[in-house]
């Protein structure tokens, strides 16, 4: 299990918490706190299935759209970001936000069941580029700003 990402100063006794509970558990060689990882690409592509915990509801959740772009399966709550971005099931295994033994039984799945998980990421990378492009970005701005004005924009072939 890899630990991804910094900590901040508002959480430093949690990953504590963490650290000290891996070696109690004697765990030091299953589990890899990284700290803080600016090359990100690479460390999806050394991800098996990726898992977003947020316990509060996240507003963008941009992890949830790197993962999915990088066709990483994805386990996240059903809150936030990750629920208004992945579709249960499909683009990935949204769990019962707070409920550590939903959380527990989605990542067993994806470890047990190959093929759902590449299924997840298929479907995931595909929702990413079509539904995350710039392009599209830009065209749904527009399209919001033709209805707003009443005018519309001719579409360049």
């Amino acid at each position: 299990m890899v630990i991804v990402g910094g900590t901040p100063d508002e959480c430093s006794d949690y990953e504590a918490e963490l650290r000290r509970t891996v070696s109690n558990e004697g765990l030091q060689d299953c589990v890899l706190f990284t700290g803080n990882i600016n090359d990100m690409p690479s460390a999806y592509n050394g991800l098996d299935i990726v898992v977003s915990a947020s316990t509060d509801p996240e507003p963008l959740g941009t992890m949830v759209i790197e993962c999915m772009a990088m066709a990483r399966p994805l386990i996240g709550p059903a809150h936030g970001g990750a629920a208004e971005m992945a579709d249960h099931e499909e683009t990935a295994l949204l769990f019962k936000p707070g409920s550590a033994d939903d959380l527990a039984e989605s990542i067993l799945r994806l470890y047990r069941e190959p093929e759902l998980r590449q299924h997840i990421a298929t479907q995931a990378r595909q929702k990413a580029l079509l539904t995350f492009a710039v392009e599209t970005h830009a065209d749904a701005v527009q399209a919001l700003y033709d209805s707003m004005t009443g005018t519309a924009t001719p579409k360049e072939s």
